[in-house]
């Protein structure tokens, strides 16, 4: 251990203990528990994915959830197959059971629905908009959060052509086992009101 000895390796090697420690922000789900839209308790917990779990905060009236329907239901159904579960999440008390079930049967969303009532799981994520993703892997580390991908540049604003599928290189990254692409996007859509 002599090279310990020297002043300046030491204050190196100090130096990268931070770097090598380095890990994603991470969450407690498990005491975490909230209502579905047919009022059920449920554990967040109980709904995560083997490999990670990808949480789709989204509110019926806003145009750009419509948006995003039809590629979150190939994206639920292409991944869910390979350990990744999709979650909807309808943060606050604007709209009713019957409100959230009737848009995810006109979209044809059919994965687990959570009512956030008072926005702990909102806050805990820290989802602003809708439509915004938050992916955490199985260590409850977020490794994503921001917008499924690029169709949207700004509100009123929709491109023809999706150039960076943010949310699907983050998923394939991940089951992949490589470094997470993109770690944080600017989710464009509906403010979410807290109260």
């Amino acid at each position: 251990m002599r090279f310990l000895r020297n002043p300046a390796t030491l204050l190196l090697l100090l130096l990268m203990v931070p770097l090598a420690c380095k890990r994603e922000p991470s969450v407690n789900l498990e005491p975490l528990q909230l209502k579905d839209t047919r009022g059920n308790v449920v554990s967040v917990a109980s709904l995560k994915g083997a490999q990670a779990t990808v949480f789709l905060f989204l509110s019926p009236d806003c145009p750009l959830c419509i948006n995003v329907s039809k590629t979150i239901n190939e994206m639920a159904e292409l991944y869910s197959k390979r350990g990744v579960s999709f979650i909807t999440v309808f943060p606050g008390n604007f709209y009713s059971s019957d409100t959230i079930n009737s848009f995810r049967e006109q979209y044809h969303i059919d994965l687990p629905a959570l009512m956030d009532g008072s926005f702990q799981l909102t806050r805990m994520l820290n989802a602003t908009v809708t439509p915004q993703v938050v992916v955490v892997n199985a260590d409850e580390e977020i490794i994503y959060t921001g917008a499924i991908d690029d169709r949207s540049k700004k509100l009123g604003e929709k491109s023809q052509v999706i150039k960076n599928p943010y949310l699907e290189r983050v998923l394939d990254a991940l089951l992949a086992k490589n470094e997470i692409p993109v770690k944080v996007t600017e989710p464009v859509g509906c403010f979410i009101e807290f109260e």
